[in-house]
């Protein structure tokens, strides 16, 4: 089994294919993986079908592969590795999109402490930790807990000039956080990273997944401000990428009810020009 391949098509798979068709590709994969007892493929095919199952929504799905990833992950004896800690921190990013965001945080805990054993300071995975740490707390509405984490994120992120993507995704982050504290010094901080991580992700050609949340990110910052017509382009344009990405689930809801409002209250305003 080429684990390399597998997973660079996978990569390739959206945008092109179904989600059904991408699912049934994984699961195609995991079980030859278990046939042939190739067990290493098994941790990564497996983490690779939770982070399907998050970002698609389907939590039953997700859970049981959480409780089959860590069994694996058992039977190869990897407790205090960084392999351990990285198959911790997608289950803990699985709880987080589920609602079980105490659970989350008591992963990343452990996480964080399997890398202070095993990792100099500031090595780019605390940045990753920190990161998706923060997004348990925005759940539970502790945003200055979140901007906490998120600040020390963007402190290690922003010392690997490579990393582009990641300095782009932190930056969205932390300007949700700082949004929500609602400061006016916060707003103007959030709107330059926001403005900041799109045209990261603008540069990069707008191909990544992460690219829609700051759209909408960018579609909250103008609401706050009652800019209510860009507010809505932004919303549109994040529509367009979460469907492209994961399809009409919860989320697109979600941010589908934002984009109602800004243009009811647009119309309201008399800004609203129908086509």
């Amino acid at each position: 089994m080429n684990i390399e391949a597998i997973l660079a098509k996978y990569d390739s798979m959206f945008g092109k294919y179904s989600l059904s068709e991408i699912e049934d590709f994984l699961l195609k994969n995991i079980e030859e993986a278990s046939l042939q007892n190739e067990k290493q493929n098994l941790v990564s095919l497996l983490n690779e079908m939770i982070g399907f199952y998050r970002d698609t929504l389907q939590k039953e799905k997700a859970l049981k592969n959480c409780d089959r990833l860590d069994l694996v992950l058992n039977e190869l004896n990897l407790q205090g590795t960084i392999p351990y800690a990285t198959s911790f921190l997608n289950i803990a990013n699985a709880f987080r999109a589920f609602d079980l965001e105490k659970e989350a945080i008591a992963l990343f805990e452990q996480v964080e402490q399997i890398y202070q054993k095993n990792l100099p300071e500031n090595d780019f995975l605390f940045a990753g930790l920190y990161n998706n740490w923060a997004l348990a707390y925005q759940e539970l509405t502790e945003f200055y807990m979140a901007a906490e984490l998120l600040q020390k994120a963007l402190i290690i992120v922003d010392c690997y000039p490579e990393a582009v993507i990641p300095q782009a995704t932190t930056r969205t982050n932390l300007g949700i956080s700082l949004l929500e504290t609602n400061t006016e010094e916060a707003s103007v901080k959030a709107h330059h990273l926001l403005r900041q991580a799109l045209n990261i992700f603008e540069k990069d050609g707008g191909k990544d997944f992460h690219y829609g949340a700051a759209l909408v990110a960018m579609g909250d910052a103008g609401r706050h401000k009652k800019d209510y017509v860009n507010a809505a382009k932004y919303y549109q344009h994040g529509l367009a990428e979460i469907e492209k990405h994961t399809g009409k689930n919860e989320n697109y809801t979600r941010v589908q009810e934002k984009y109602d409002y800004v243009i009811q209250e647009a119309k309201l305003c008399g800004l609203w020009k129908s086509n």
